[in-house]
């Protein structure tokens, strides 16, 4: 019965998934999409990832951001959403992963949610920055399908695809220390004034993905 209402929920409201870093966002992002085929999966650092390692007039920007971990300018960002607004079919749902990241995204969303009469709720993945950059130092990217590993020193091969895995430059340790305090900076600003208007659902990242998802369908 809990199952039944947790998609009943899913089928009429969008969702936004904020995350700290390693907070097994993409594992609760591939429940979500399992449980209800109507969610359409916007996630901005894959898009962002993309545009980085396409050799075009955005190329040299794209890539300079995202190599330092900083945040790409929110103009641009709120172009990126307004375009995949664009293709969704009429049925879909939005989860939205990685945006918005602050508070001038965030009024773009608002806008846009409003001009287009859609609903929503927020899922928020805590995670303590310890915890974070222990996990996210063992991060490595498969360089053909782009699948995430957490590894050990000698697994080197992609299990999915056999391409090799790499670090990202993003996941290395100055860059994670940066992208952090940007979080921090940044988001967590817009995560509190969620908080105060809406009731955000806060999920213990610290335990397993399952353990997590749990609670999220128990939220709900």
């Amino acid at each position: 019965m809990r199952l039944f209402l947790f998609v009943q929920i899913l089928y009429m409201k969008d969702i936004i998934l904020f995350w700290v870093q390693w907070s097994w966002k993409s594992t609760q992002a591939k429940f979500i999409l399992e449980s209800n085929s109507n969610y359409s999966h916007f996630e901005m650092g894959n898009i962002l990832r993309t545009l980085k390692t396409t050799n075009n007039v955005l190329w040299n920007y794209v890539r300079g951001i995202i190599d330092n971990g900083w945040v790409v300018h929110y103009s641009f960002v709120n172009a990126l959403f307004d375009a995949y607004m664009i293709t969704l079919q009429h049925e879909e749902l939005m989860l939205l992963d990685g945006f918005p990241r602050t508070i001038s995204q965030m009024y773009t969303f608002l806008d846009r949610m409003q001009r287009y009469k859609r609903d929503f709720i927020v899922i928020f993945l805590d995670l303590s920055q310890d915890i974070a950059i222990q996990r996210i130092s063992s991060r490595r990217l498969c360089e053909k399908c782009w699948s995430i590993h957490n590894i050990s020193e000698w697994i080197t091969i992609c299990d999915k695809c056999g391409g090799n895995l790499i670090q990202r430059e993003d996941d290395k340790p100055e860059a994670i220390k940066k992208r952090i305090e940007i979080f921090y900076e940044e988001t967590m600003p817009v995560i509190d004034y969620f908080t105060k208007m809406w009731n955000v659902i806060r999920v213990d990242a610290s335990k397993t993905p399952q353990e997590n998802w749990n609670d999220i369908k128990n939220f709900l």
